[in-house]
């Protein structure tokens, strides 16, 4: 990473307070192609290998190599390293301590700087490791300037040479000129691809987290219901209230994790459409999804009406991602529903496809709100919406399923009197 000891630099080059603004015709244009391949890079690996590539024709380097600041500017870590040589020692990844350097000088300065012999350099550095390493590729001289963004410092771009005194005046203008631009473009690659890792790292762990959680909550509810039912031996009315309670809270904790993996494998792109033709909607998808939701409705004392409408006839879907959607329809009329209202389940065949809506009685939502609740996280903010406990994800896994399958889902409600919800999925897939 070039120099990487305190103390005074021998053989730098020093940076000219006054630069010449007149640069060779040809140069010019050069420059000008550089800076616009350099800003058309949409990835770091991308926008580097074009200064690679195409800063050899002005400039004299063997060696170029990227570092940025981490741990809050306090190391220095090679993120980029390219060479027209195979024998390579310091390489990417490679760290030290920003305060064991002599690259604290360069970001207070804010300017390029070279070292003309890296050879006499090591001389009064004889424990200077990295330079050591680059004498070891057959590096003699360097040049470094620095990258900020605005104020604030990123790191260090590294253009080194087998030939000693390899930079002077002409290449520090040169450097100097595109800085800028490299900065920019550098800045925004580098925080693009630590985004991506940072939103990486965190499906793998919500994946994770969902999986493990899964199997332990499911058996919890399992082995309640065999206590509730009595088939381990009668309970007294106040232990069957308790373990009523017990489960319906581990049945709360598991719908959050499917939640979790059905936003983890859509964000992944594991959540797979499975088509399947002639499906009976009423007995696989609507009957089913039901006798799942109906303990929630029942356990709000509401009254549940279902009808069915027009002339039956076999869909191409995907029955258990629209059995998802029926349930989460079903369940959030009962969550947000008033207790003892009524929920009606409406599914109407027509011409055209099939037409599934909910209706709950209750507080509903204003024209305002609407805007929010297909949206990932979102949640209302109604007086009773914000004593519920809630992810907002059912409602948005709820809008992929339904888009997915070439349809659409929208809302409607009368404030204080009723909230209702309904899709529509065209007959042919």
């Amino acid at each position: 990473m070039g120099d990487n000891e305190r103390g005074d630099r021998p053989s730098d080059f020093p940076f000219p307070s006054t630069l010449k603004k007149s640069y060779e015709e040809s140069e010019r244009e050069l420059l000008s192609t550089v800076k616009e391949r350099v800003l058309r890079g949409n990835s770091l690996s991308e926008i580097l290998e074009t200064v690679f590539n195409t800063f050899g024709d002005i400039l004299t380097f063997d060696r170029m190599a990227l570092a940025f600041l981490e741990e809050e500017g306090k190391r220095v870590v090679c993120k980029f390293a390219r060479t027209k040589y195979k024998t390579v020692y310091m390489k990417e990844g490679y760290s030290l301590d920003l305060a064991m350097t002599s690259l604290e000088k360069v970001l207070s300065a804010k300017s390029p700087r070279v070292i003309s012999d890296l050879s006499i350099y090591k001389l009064q550095r004889r424990a200077s490791i990295s330079t050591e390493m680059l004498l070891r590729e057959g590096l003699r001289s360097s040049m470094i300037t620095p990258l900020y963004s605005e104020k604030k410092p990123l790191g260090f771009l590294f253009f080194n040479s087998t030939y000693p005194n390899a930079y002077g005046e002409r290449e520090l203008k040169i450097l100097n000129e595109l800085k800028d631009t490299l900065s920019f473009a550098i800045e925004k690659a580098y925080y693009i691809e630590e985004l991506q890792k940072a939103l990486d790292s965190y499906k793998e762990l919500l994946n994770f987290v969902s999986h493990e959680i899964k199997n332990p909550i499911s058996s919890l509810i399992t082995q309640g219901r065999l206590l509730e039912q009595g088939f381990l031996g009668e309970m007294t009315p106040p232990q069957k209230e308790i373990v009523s309670k017990i489960v319906s809270k581990a049945e709360y904790l598991l719908g959050l994790v499917r939640n979790y993996l059905d936003l983890s494998r859509i964000e992944q792109g594991r959540l797979q459409i499975n088509i399947k033709d002639n499906v009976n909607f009423v007995e696989e998808v609507v009957k089913e999804a039901i006798s799942i939701a109906l303990p929630q409705i029942e356990q709000k004392k509401m009254i549940f009406e279902q009808k069915i409408e027009g002339n039956q006839y076999p869909l191409s879907i995907d029955p258990n991602l629209i059995k998802i959607v029926v349930i989460n329809l079903l369940g959030n009329g009962a969550q947000y529903g008033r207790e003892g209202g009524k929920i009606e389940l409406n599914v109407d065949f027509k011409n055209d496809g099939v037409y599934v809506s909910v209706k709950n009685e209750g507080e509903g939502f204003t024209e305002e709100a609407k805007s929010k609740l297909f949206r990932k996280f979102s949640r209302l903010e109604t007086s009773k919406a914000l004593g519920i406990k809630g992810t907002g994800l059912g409602l948005y896994i709820t809008w992929w399923i339904v888009t997915q399958h070439k349809g659409w889902i929208d809302a409607v409600s009368e404030l204080d009197k009723y909230a209702k919800f309904t899709f529509f999925m065209p007959r042919s897939n």
